[in-house]
């Protein structure tokens, strides 16, 4: 059976990353075909050598993706960002069965990111498969993109992060040892951390329990420090730090 595939990224599986596979899904229902989302393994630019403030881990991305449908994950590398568009929607086709691709406003593939929406709709024209552009998701006035939620993030306006996330924005890692109410959070060093500030916040001890918590962030380079009312938990491995609202 052929194949609906969405392709992107998927950073932080925003609002408009989930309009984008809802529809992908829906797509592959009337067209008799089974969704599939195709993303990396890794964030492109870490093929080259840059470290790029993530939304979220890749293993905790592509988690969330698979609760929607089948992902397929592959490596990018600089000989992968070196494949022409035409080969790379050839590739999709042969390995993938491809029966229909769905991006976003502003996606792009191939060579130099030579490939956009027009390209691949014109490419399904020439080589027989369907191609949707799915528009953006708008919070403000304006398209939500993984770029504009780390931006939020870095100017601490975690409450708009979470509005264009659809969720409170998680921050992963770890619980150490503290003092007296205390306790010292080392977050996962790919991840983007809020502006320096206080913060409301949850401790997500794992899928059913939270503690309600002060986040104080001192510097996005040091160990950020969590402040519970009562009964701070021990040292332990968390799901993260979902922010709240700021404080200051």
């Amino acid at each position: 059976m052929d194949n609906v595939i969405a392709l992107g990224t998927f950073d932080g599986v925003h609002r408009g990353h989930r309009r984008l596979i809802h529809m992908t899904c829906s797509i592959a229902r009337e067209q008799g075909m089974q969704p599939l989302i195709y993303t990396f393994s890794n964030h492109p630019l870490e093929a080259f050598h840059k470290t790029p403030g993530l939304l979220m881990s890749h293993q905790a991305r592509i988690a969330m993706l698979g609760g929607f449908c089948p992902v397929v994950t592959v490596p990018f590398s600089r000989e992968y960002a070196a494949m022409e568009p035409a080969d790379f929607v050839r590739m999709l086709l042969e390995t993938y069965h491809m029966g229909a691709a769905v991006g976003g406003f502003n996606y792009t593939f191939g060579n130099h990111g030579a490939g956009n929406m027009t390209m691949l709709r014109q490419l399904g024209q020439q080589m027989g498969f369907g191609a949707y552009e799915i528009p953006p998701e708008v919070y403000g006035n304006a398209p939500i993109s993984s770029t504009r939620i780390r931006q939020s993030l870095e100017n601490g306006q975690v409450a708009d992060a979470a509005a264009m996330l659809g969720r409170h924005y998680r921050l992963e890692g770890d619980l150490q040892d503290g003092y007296g109410g205390m306790r010292l959070f080392y977050p996962a060093p790919t991840l983007v951390i809020p502006r320096p500030g206080t913060y409301t916040a949850w401790l997500a001890l794992d899928s059913s329990q939270a503690r309600p918590c002060i986040v104080e962030i001192m510097d996005v380079k040091q160990p950020v420090r969590l402040y519970f009312p009562q009964d701070a938990p021990s040292p332990q491995t968390v799901l993260g730090v979902d922010f709240n609202l700021p404080l200051d």
